[in-house]
């Protein structure tokens, strides 16, 4: 195990910590497998003060804790954290994990930086709408990036109905990270879309 992949991983379990990453029948996927990261410990939080019910959403009767955290396990122990299930995209029946869009557009080589997320649609539960930063001096529009993604793997199911291209995505108050919300908040404004989601 390197220094290297200690950075670019979430790193090893802590020693009174247990975990499983389990796919959507809550059987265990192999190593090196998306699934949601499940851990219990005597540090896991044991309920929901005065909510049975959420506890039950989130606890199993023997005591797992359901993260709600996508990620990778690898041979070595470190766990890799791809993306959170609540960012789910329920396209035409399809769940699409945004990461799984971002990470072909991101090889794209005008793209500085991309966030996708699912948008109200009438034809479907949602559409799939990337927001994209284009590296300094770079130009696209729709057309490049739909003829992209379907000549680099996205299939129908996986492919953006909507491209926002943006200067910068909004930062949260402490400046740290990218808030989601209001950047989907800001591409839906764009398209003239109508919030039914929150």
């Amino acid at each position: 195990m390197t220094k290297e992949q200690i950075e670019r991983t979430e790193g090893p379990l802590l020693p009174h910590m247990e975990m499983t990453l389990v796919d959507k029948a809550g059987q265990v996927v192999p190593l090196n497998h998306k699934g949601e990261v499940w851990v219990r410990g005597y540090s896991v939080f044991t309920q929901y003060r005065g909510d049975k019910e959420k506890t039950a959403e989130v606890k199993t009767p023997d005591g797992w804790y359901k993260t709600g955290d996508i990620g990778v396990l690898d041979e070595n122990g470190l766990l890799t954290i791809t993306g959170r299930i609540k960012d789910m995209i329920i396209k035409d029946a399809e769940n699409v994990h945004p990461a799984l869009v971002e990470e072909v557009l991101l090889a794209h080589r005008k793209v500085l930086d991309v966030k996708v997320f699912g948008v109200p649609d009438p034809g479907s539960v949602e559409e799939i709408c990337a927001c994209i930063i284009l590296k300094n001096g770079q130009t696209s529009d729709v057309k490049e990036m739909r003829e992209y993604s379907k000549k680099n793997g996205l299939v129908a199911e996986l492919c953006p109905g909507y491209f926002v291209f943006m200067d910068s995505f909004p930062k949260t108050s402490t400046g740290r990270k990218i808030d989601k919300k209001r950047t989907r908040a800001l591409a839906m404004e764009s398209l003239g879309l109508k919030d039914n989601m929150e």
